[in-house]
């Protein structure tokens, strides 16, 4: 229902190519990348979201411009996710896949935030 998974960075070392995903089990999903990819690839940043699904696409989306099919990857590897990133995009993601991860716990607060405001504006709470 909530679609509660991981959304993940992973890079191929020594390249700028860089897979964005989902998986319930990055560990799991790193290995298999690895095995398709033939090549030491490491987890960049991983974080638990909701919405994991629509947080994927939504990055597909927003880095488009430099996504590529990766031609020698091998079965499993996610063959369609792969993006080529300077230095500046890959933190681009990195922040955004953060941001993501921290949403649930900002949205708390803020509602938290306000109601403490509207409890104040009729009980005078805070002097």
């Amino acid at each position: 229902m909530l679609d509660y998974q991981y959304v993940y960075l992973m890079r191929k070392q020594g390249s700028r190519k860089h897979k964005i995903g989902i998986s319930k089990q990055p560990k799991r999903r790193l290995s298999t990348v690895r095995k398709g990819v033939q090549a030491n690839v490491s987890i960049v940043v991983c974080r638990k979201v909701f919405f994991a699904r629509g947080v994927e696409k939504f990055l597909h989306n927003y880095f488009l411009t430099t996504r590529f099919f990766f031609h020698n990857a091998g079965r499993g590897a996610g063959r369609t996710e792969w993006f080529r990133f300077n230095f500046f995009e890959r933190w681009t993601a990195h922040a955004w896949i953060l941001f993501f991860g921290w949403f649930p716990q900002l949205l708390l607060l803020a509602a938290i935030v306000y109601c403490l405001m509207q409890y104040d504006a009729e009980f005078g709470l805070f002097p």
